[in-house]
């Protein structure tokens, strides 16, 4: 089920009823907000043996085989690391094919403000001779890491948080988790659904969020120099768990933003943290020093 976002769902399936949908979308907005979730369900919807107008079934082999990955003209890349040149190559030849079960080809590229400068020139060039029947779908945080002239090319379709309202109802009346709890993962997920309902039947991780941020709480605010140094060497220490506590953190302060609007000391010092953040992740999938990228958030302090 599709959590907010009625305006993009709409105009999307507009565009398919009225055949007029464009070759190439730009999906833009934060991450776990169900970028990647509605262009599934674009690719469903185009690709559903229901009749025109009244899919996606979910039931139709098209529908299964999305869902599952293994329709022969669907393809998804959606990994965490950066998108190489050989990956953009293959989603080309996958493109190139004619159409096998279904009346057209769909991409999906997740993170694309992942591609290495040359994945992008490669992908730009099949968008300059694009192939007939094809359909690809780019989702991304932010258009400032994407070549202008990809970006120009596309048809951008915003995405923003969602009010905690709507996740604590999603929550409570559609996966039936009592209300207090909904309230408090609503409260947490700063907006973002992907994160409600990833914590939702995991409590051991909700009380690790928990502890960390509460760590990173009291060492930033009446740690000592030194024990924020510490605290940068345990994180840095941690390995592959270094961006997954960097979004346990962003998710905090994002959370915090939405209540500190008269605040504005607390408000200017929030948006600096967040901003380090973001920008530490990108340096990380960079392969900058962990332990460095950490220091400088913590020195920054909360």
């Amino acid at each position: 089920m599709i959590i907010g976002h009625e305006n993009n769902l709409k105009h999307l399936i507009d565009v398919i009823n009225s055949n007029n949908f464009s070759h190439f979308y730009l999906f833009v907005g934060p991450e776990h907000i169900g970028k990647t979730y509605i262009a599934r369900y674009f690719a469903q919807r185009l690709l559903c043996e229901a009749k025109e107008g009244q899919g996606p079934c979910y039931e139709c082999i098209n529908c299964k085989l999305i869902e599952s990955n293994n329709q022969p003209d669907f393809m998804i890349n959606d990994g965490q690391e950066l998108i190489s040149v050989e990956e953009i190559r293959d989603l080309i030849h996958f493109l190139e094919l004619k159409p096998y079960q279904s009346k057209m080809k769909i991409a999906i590229i997740t993170h694309a403000e992942r591609m290495t400068p040359q994945a992008s020139n490669a992908f730009l060039k099949t968008l300059e001779e694009p192939t007939p029947d094809t359909l690809i779908v780019l989702t991304a945080e932010n258009l400032k890491n994407i070549l202008p002239t990809i970006v120009s090319r596309a048809q951008i379709l915003h995405f923003g948080f969602l009010k905690k309202e709507k996740i604590k109802t999603f929550l409570s009346k559609e996966l039936n988790v009592e209300i207090t709890k909904a309230e408090k993962l609503a409260d947490f997920s700063a907006g973002k659904p992907g994160v409600a309902i990833s914590l939702t039947n995991d409590q051991e991780k909700m009380e690790n969020i928990k502890k960390f941020v509460e760590e990173f709480l009291r060492v930033t605010g009446k740690g000592t120099v030194n024990g924020r140094l510490q605290l940068a060497e345990k994180i840095a220490q941690d390995g592959e768990n270094v961006l997954e506590k960097l979004d346990y953190l962003e998710n905090y302060f994002q959370s915090q933003l939405m209540i500190l609007s008269n605040d504005c000391g607390n408000l200017l010092k929030t948006v600096q943290v967040l901003d380090k953040i973001a920008k530490s992740r990108h340096y990380l999938r960079h392969n900058v020093n962990s332990r460095l990228m950490m220091e400088t958030i913590l020195l920054t302090g909360a």
